[in-house]
């Protein structure tokens, strides 16, 4: 594999697992934080990770479109406190049994994940 072909490869692997994981913290921050329009929950998110979580527009919009159309979130227009009308999210009962669930595959995916590198990186020591 060339060094084009290797970089092309962890770019087309890292978009794909930062859109799940995105995914999830966008419902997490949603059911948290309460009822939130966009451009806001993105700012919270990035604010709470201290910078380390950013989430950008072209991202996070059809993020919530997909979590809306699966019936995990759901979205009104309210007026905003200046300015002109917001889209508001606010997960949904089955958004929140799904969270519940996604966070727990997931702690037990890292977990695992984790024990299983450190294995083999001290096999590999052997």
């Amino acid at each position: 594999m060339s060094a084009p072909e290797l970089e092309e490869f962890r770019e087309k692997l890292d978009r794909e697992m930062r859109t799940g994981l995105l995914a999830m913290v966008l419902l997490a921050a949603i059911d948290r934080l309460g009822p939130a329009y966009g451009y806001g929950l993105l700012r919270s998110i990035e604010e709470r990770s201290r910078g380390r979580v950013v989430v950008g527009e072209s991202t996070a919009y059809p993020l919530l479109q997909r979590l809306e159309k699966a019936g995990l979130v759901r979205s009104r227009w309210r007026e905003g406190d200046s300015g002109p009308p917001r889209k508001y999210y606010e997960a949904t009962s089955f958004g929140r049994y799904a969270l519940e669930r996604v966070v727990k595959d997931w702690r037990a995916l890292t977990r695992d994940v984790e024990a299983l590198l450190g294995d083999l990186e001290r096999e590999a020591e052997r």
